[in-house]
C-alpha cells in the first residue's frame, strides 16, 4: 500500500542506520510494532529503499516502549537475525527512569513470571510465587547509573538504570522494576504511578508530558551477513530528554560518556546448522568500564570476541533539548 508522502517522510526520519541488508529504526513511544492500523508492520512500505519485498521484523517493542527496532530486508537475513536474537548473541541495553532507588547499585533479578494475565489489573503480568506450576522465567541485569533526589526539593527520588534483559517475556523490565525493585517506571500507569505529582517541581508541563521512560539506548551485534560489528545507539525521546536536562544528566551524560557505557562481549554470528548444544549455566552482568572487575582480566569464552571498542558506532547527530 502507497503511503502518503508525509507519512513516507516521517517514517524515514526514523532511521538510524541503514544497509543493503539491514535497517534499525528509532521508534517513537506510542506505535506499536503489530497488531494495529497504525502500527510498524503497516508503514514497511515507507522503508523498501527500492527492494520489492517489505523488510521483516525480527523482534518487538512494547507500544510504549521507545528506541532501537532491528529489521531485516530479505528472508535469509531475518532467518539469521531471529537465530541470532534466539541464541542471545544480540545484545540489548535499554535505559529506564524509575521512581525512587533500588536497594544494590548493580544486581541480576531471576524471577518466575505468571503465564495467565493478573485478573485484578487487565493488561498486566505477576511475578508468580514459588512452586506454582506454569511459569515463565525471567531474567534482567541491571546497573545504576544516576540519582536525583535532594532534601530542599519537594519532588520524589528519581533514578536511571541501565537494564540488560537475558529473556523476552511480556512487560518483563516494567515488571522487575516495580515488582522486584520496588522502582517503578516513571509513565507506567499499568505497573506504578505514571507521573506523580512531585515531578512538577522539575517539569512545569509534567501534566502533558505521555510515554514511559523505558528507551531501547543501545544494540550491539555483529552484522548477519559481513560479520562487521555494530554498535548502535538512539537519541532519547523527547519526555525522556526533558527529565535528562531537567536533573542534569545530560551534562553528565556529555562530561563522561564512558561511565555511562557497560562492557560487551558479543560473539560473532554462526550460519552454519550445528548440532544443539546445552548451554552451561551463566550468570549474566553489567560491568561498566570504571568496574573493580577490569576488562582487561575477563576472558571471553571465545578467544575471537570482539570487545566495545571494536564497534561502529551510529546514532543520529544532535544534542537534547
Amino acid at each position: 500500500m502507497k503511503l502518503p508522502p508525509e507519512v513516507e517522510s516521517r517514517v524515514r526520519s526514523w532511521v538510524i542506520h541503514q544497509d543493503q541488508d539491514i535497517i534499525v529504526l528509532n521508534k517513537p513511544p506510542g506505535i506499536p510494532v503489530q497488531g494495529s492500523e497504525d502500527s510498524i508492520a503497516t508503514l514497511l512500505s515507507a522503508l523498501t529503499y527500492g527492494n520489492d519485498d517489505l523488510p521483516h521484523i525480527v523482534h518487538r517493542l512494547d507500544k510504549n516502549t521507545s528506541g532501537i527496532l532491528l529489521l531485516a530486508r530479505s528472508p535469509d537475513v531475518a532467518k539469521r537475525l531471529s537465530e541470532a536474537f534466539r541464541c542471545q548473541k544480540i545484545f540489548k541495553m535499554y535505559w529506564a527512569i524509575t521512581i525512587g532507588k533500588p536497594p544494590n547499585k548493580k544486581g541480576t533479578i531471576r524471577a518466575t513470571l505468571s503465564s495467565k494475565q493478573n485478573p485484578e489489573r487487565e493488561g498486566t503480568v505477576l511475578i508468580q510465587k514459588d512452586g506454582k506450576p506454569g511459569g515463565l522465567i525471567s531474567s534482567t541485569s541491571y546497573h545504576l547509573l544516576e540519582t536525583f533526589g535532594a532534601a530542599d526539593v519537594d519532588a520524589p527520588t528519581i533514578s536511571l538504570l541501565a537494564l540488560q534483559p537475558h529473556t523476552g517475556r511480556t512487560h518483563q523490565l516494567r515488571v522487575h522494576c516495580a515488582s522486584v525493585l520496588e522502582t517503578p517506571i516513571v509513565g507506567d500507569f499499568k505497573y506504578g504511578s505514571g507521573y506523580p505529582p512531585g515531578l512538577q517541581t522539575l517539569i512545569e508541563d509534567v501534566n502533558q508530558m505521555e510515554g514511559l521512560c523505558l528507551h531501547a539506548q543501545e544494540m550491539c551485534l555483529h552484522h548477519p551477513v559481513t560479520q562487521v560489528p555494530l554498535r548502535i545507539r538512539a537519541t532519547l525521546p523527547l519526555h525522556m530528554a526533558k527529565l535528562f536536562n531537567a536533573v542534569g544528566w545530560s551534562k553528565k551524560q556529555q562530561e563522561n560518556k564512558k561511565a555511562w557505557l557497560p562492557e560487551l562481549t558479543v560473539q560473532p554470528l554462526s550460519h552454519k546448522k550445528r548440532a544443539p548444544k546445552k548451554p552451561a549455566p551463566v550468570t549474566p552482568k553489567i560491568l561498566l568500564p570504571n568496574s573493580p572487575k577490569s576488562a582487561k582480566k575477563h576472558k571471553s569464552p571465545n578467544p575471537k570476541a570482539t570487545t566495545p571498542k571494536d564497534f561502529k558506532t551510529t546514532q543520529k547527530k544532535g544534542k537534547l533539548k
